[in-house]
């Protein structure tokens, strides 16, 4: 059932906010914003979010709308509309490579996963300033990275 309000109230503990206050700064921070054929009938440019916490196991995605400014993309974490969480045995460690392919969906997956780039090479945010940033993050809390760093 759509709404159902015990759905929404646990879809809460995976916020970006709540996963950064719990778990703190992310082994690695993955960004790629999509651009998709604005001729496709179904064009929607999605932006990719994904933090990696390789020692808890865990990795978190974030889609939610990629917007253009100018020379920039940008995406609001505040307008997601989907999370994936994809855990792995931390005692196995495998590769981050071989555990996207269990993403399924739009965003990362064995197929985009070479196009994805570290937060802190394509923007001006660095990991601390991403947790800073997000730990409190508002509706105009954006992550914005220059169209021409991007194929």
């Amino acid at each position: 059932m759509f709404g159902n309000p015990y759905f929404s109230e646990q879809l809460k503990y995976y916020v970006l906010p709540q996963i950064v206050d719990h778990y703190g700064s992310p082994t690695k921070i993955l960004i790629l914003p999509f651009t998709f054929d604005k001729d496709e009938k179904d064009y929607q440019p999605i932006f990719s979010l994904v933090l990696i916490y390789e020692t808890d196991g865990f990795l978190a995605q974030y889609l939610f709308p990629n917007e253009v400014n100018g020379i920039n993309y940008y995406g609001c974490p505040s307008k997601t509309a989907y999370i994936s969480i994809v855990a792995w045995n931390t005692k196995t460690n495998p590769a981050l490579e071989k555990m996207v392919q269990h993403v399924g969906g739009l965003g990362i997956s064995h197929l985009t996963y070479p196009y994805f780039k570290a937060l802190e090479d394509v923007t001006t945010m660095q990991k601390g300033d991403f947790v800073q940033s997000f730990l409190n993050m508002s509706e105009d809390t954006c992550i914005t990275t220059p169209i021409d760093k991007w194929p």
